[in-house]
């Protein structure tokens, strides 16, 4: 079995909430600008939740807490080492001819990926060349070295839709402003339930990964009520994906957690 070092992928046209409950409070540094890198990854499609830096608070002292990095650049690289491993590992083990298609196919889909950035990271760099005339506006006050410019997220809002056709940063619309109503819980994960908090053995998943603490939860469940029974990691997903199913938790879109998937949440965990 080869290891590697993972970070959590997921489809970055995919609606992705972020999850709080009583001991974990997510705040999003609402930055004004970013960096080309980030910009880049804006051009794909993530939202600033899934780029700014959030406030993750692991107890109810606020001095207990700390600014936590979402996905950046170098999420795109990771993505695609863990597909190429995966892909390998799957030809070295002899899996299924079907599995093997599936890895090859989220290889192809990683490396078109990193292929679009490179081409969004080449138009940024071309129009900042532009100088004056550019239409990224260089934020001042957040720019300390030419070399990293910071680009205002609305100028890129901009330039996306006039010289890409692109909609991006969709969340800086300003909605008109609506009477205070209680919110939805339906999607909320509730402190009474047990799967949500963090394993003394786990570091705090990245908020948008969140259903990974309940999937380790179960998996170690199923472990300690079948002690005898010897067990992969990769059936021990499917089993965790029922289980996880059974307790309504699922995708936006009440799409359902599957093997492949939930597996992801098990990289590098010592059950």
């Amino acid at each position: 079995m080869i290891l590697v070092y993972f970070k959590p992928t997921f489809n970055y046209q995919a609606n992705v909430e972020i999850m709080s409950n009583s001991r974990a409070e997510n705040s999003l540094d609402y930055a004004t600008s970013c960096s080309v890198e980030d910009a880049v990854m804006y051009l794909l499609g993530y939202k600033q939740s899934e780029i700014q830096a959030i406030w993750y608070q692991s107890s109810n002292d606020p001095s207990d807490g700390e600014w936590l990095s979402s996905f950046g650049f170098d999420h795109l690289k990771d993505s695609l080492e863990f597909a190429e491993s995966e892909f390998t590992e799957a030809k070295y083990d002899k899996c299924p001819d079907e599995v093997i298609a599936e890895k090859l196919a989220k290889l192809n889909e990683c490396m078109a990926l990193n292929k679009q950035a490179h081409g969004y990271r080449s138009a940024v760099i071309d129009e900042l060349a532009k100088g004056a005339s550019s239409q990224l506006l260089i934020d001042s006050l957040a720019t300390r070295n030419f070399r990293d410019p910071f680009i205002t997220l609305l100028s890129l809002k901009r330039w996306a839709h006039h010289a890409l056709k692109i909609s991006v940063l969709e969340d800086l619309d300003s909605p008109p402003l609506k009477s205070a109503a209680p919110k939805s819980q339906k999607n909320i994960p509730s402190s009474n339930y047990p799967w949500w908090e963090v394993h003394e053995k786990d570091t705090p998943p990245s908020p948008n990964e969140h259903w990974y603490t309940a999937a380790r939860y179960f998996a170690r469940q199923y472990i300690a009520d079948n002690p005898k029974l010897s067990i992969t990691k990769e059936k021990l997903a499917a089993k965790v994906a029922s289980i996880m199913t059974e307790n309504k938790i699922v995708h936006s879109g009440n799409k359902p957690y599957v093997a492949g998937t939930v597996r992801k949440a098990f990289v590098n965990v010592n059950f």
